[in-house]
């Protein structure tokens, strides 16, 4: 052994030095960091989690400024047209001069929804306990219902100066604990909720289904939007009758009607999807489905100009949409019997509270939007049948797999043997070569000559 290679020679390692402002101690950790008692914990997600709710106001209030410096509104009444955006904005029914209007856009209220669920993924983020998430639950909760109960005694004392009401306070305070808690559902995310059936002994497939459940929902509101687009195009005749019902129309009309085909897209979408599976849907005494149409005069809209006066023969050939959607999803996983539950399950409650969402009172047209149990119930079956002939298709094929292959595994083994042998024996002699000159560095390098 040389001097160079000794081990006395080799110089040895000062210790760090820990640098000014350092310290020994081990650093604390996000777990040593949260707060233990309930005061604790609902001043770290007060102000991330209730700020949504606040910054909603913030945005109506602009919004409603706008509008008062726009419009002929009063300055007198910015406070309650605050009150009715907030209402509008959680799918409150809205009361002008007498008339109740249930079927409010829900554009506005699917911000909200994903504003709330992209601040929850942020917090939950890190590692949150049961107690955590039920105090996460409580704020995201009681702030927006406060809030809701703020505007709902605003409108109450404005309806004797303006031609306003408030609506049912206890209809306003479920809608708006309705939208926050979807979400809520959805901040979570399927990684935390897996963790979370585990906890409580439930299967975690369950959610991997429900994931597919939504994604087939999914699907089937952008077929919607896309027939739509294919009526609006194909009926171009009934958008122009429509514009031709308003004598006088200039460009801030016009604006309106498109304003109001925005706000009102995602009805019409959840409308759509009603139809796509085989369902109805109702405008006061007016039904439309793919086998028959019944039309009474409607309100003069972009969209209500949508609906043909007949259902067309080759209609129920759209009921292939929602079969190829859910053989698409089924087939791409090879799911299990608790997913196709899961999924099942995930998308008629999905469906369910959608048409909740997208429907209700208009005026005198009384109820519209789709039948509350059909369309639902339908995009439970659909799911859940092709899901379980899914299923039973995979275990057949499956089963004859193993029944066919006891006699292809002798042909296929004397083949992939010595292809998976052959090519590591030179590596192993290489490496073995290598680690001999480095333990004899005599042999491989000349030794200086000594003086």
């Amino acid at each position: 052994m040389t001097k160079k290679t000794s081990p006395s020679s080799r110089p040895a390692r000062r210790p760090l030095r820990p640098r000014f402002g350092m310290s020994r101690r081990p650093a604390e950790t996000d777990v040593d960091k949260r707060p233990t008692t309930f005061g604790g914990k609902l001043r770290r997600f007060l102000p991330s989690i209730g700020v949504v709710a606040v910054l909603v106001a913030l945005v109506l209030a602009v919004l409603a400024v706008v509008v008062v410096m726009f419009s002929d509104t009063p300055l007198g009444a910015l406070a309650s047209l605050i009150a009715e955006m907030w209402m509008i904005s959680h799918l409150s029914p809205v009361i002008f001069e007498g008339v109740t209007v249930g079927l409010v856009p829900l554009l506005p209220a699917l911000g909200v929804i994903a504003l709330l669920a992209s601040r929850v993924r942020t917090v939950v983020r890190r590692k949150v306990s049961v107690y955590d998430l039920g105090v996460i639950l409580g704020v995201a909760l009681v702030v927006p219902m406060i809030l809701t109960l703020i505007a709902w005694l605003i409108l109450w004392d404005a309806a004797r100066v303006y031609p306003v009401g408030a609506p049912p306070i206890l209809i306003a305070l479920a809608n708006t604990a309705l939208v926050h808690l979807v979400g809520m559902v959805i901040g979570v995310g399927p990684k935390l909720w897996r963790a979370i059936f585990r906890r409580y002994g439930l299967n975690p497939q369950l959610i991997d289904g429900a994931g597919h459940g939504v994604r087939f929902l999914t699907y089937l509101a952008a077929a919607s939007v896309a027939v739509m687009v294919v009526l609006a195009v194909a009926g171009w005749g009934r958008q122009q009758e429509m514009i031709a019902a308003y004598p006088v129309i200039d460009t801030a009309g016009i604006a309106a009607l498109v304003a109001l085909t925005v706000l009102y897209l995602p009805n019409a979408a959840v409308a759509g999807m009603s139809v796509l599976v085989g369902g109805d849907v109702w405008f006061g005494d007016a039904s439309v489905s793919l086998f028959s149409i019944h039309l009474v005069p409607l309100p003069p809209l972009p969209l209500t100009a949508l609906v043909p006066p007949t259902a067309q023969n080759w209609a129920p050939v759209a009921l292939v949409i929602p079969a190829a959607i859910a053989v698409y999803l089924w087939v791409e996983v090879r799911p299990g019997v608790w997913r196709v539950l899961g999924g099942a399950l995930a998308a008629g409650i999905t469906m369910l509270v959608a048409v909740y969402f997208a429907s209700g009172s208009l005026g005198w047209y009384d109820y519209v939007g789709p039948t509350w149990w059909i369309a639902p119930l339908l995009v439970l079956v659909w799911v859940g049948a092709v899901g379980v002939v899914t299923v039973v298709v995979t275990l057949v094929v499956r089963r004859r797999g193993q029944e066919e292959g006891p006699e292809e595994e002798p042909a296929e083994e004397p083949e992939e043997e010595p292809e998976e042998e052959e090519p590591e024996a030179p590596e192993e002699e290489e490496e073995e070569e290598e680690e001999e000159e480095e333990e004899d560095p005599d042999k491989s390098s000349p030794r200086p000559a000594e003086d």
